[in-house]
């Protein structure tokens, strides 16, 4: 994981609550940078069991923007254990990690 300035990250140590993470996004008609906030670290219970995770978040600016937030676990080489994404009326959408296989 790279922290928007050439450094990497090699462990959950290094991410303190409330440092920011820039990630350039691409998508069909743009190139962003999302800047991430980092939250407490959590416990994710996934069917494999309970995985100790890096909570991140990214809140947009406008009211009808939506809000996503990402769930990586050093134990698993910050592959994202979570992803939710949420608008303002509170529905969301979450699609959570269930293997690694390998080819």
């Amino acid at each position: 994981m790279n922290d928007g300035r050439g450094g990497n990250y090699s462990n959950a140590d290094r991410l303190p609550q409330g440092s920011a993470l820039a990630f350039q996004t691409i998508g069909a008609l743009a190139s962003e940078r999302w800047v991430f906030t980092v939250q407490d670290a959590e416990v994710v219970m996934l069917p494999t069991g309970p995985v100790n995770a890096i909570h991140l978040t990214r809140e947009t600016g406008g009211e009808q923007d939506e809000m996503l937030d990402l769930w990586l676990s050093p134990e698993t080489g910050y592959l994202p254990l979570r992803i939710r994404i949420s608008n303002s009326s509170g529905s969301f959408m979450e699609q959570e990690w269930r293997a690694t296989k390998n080819p």
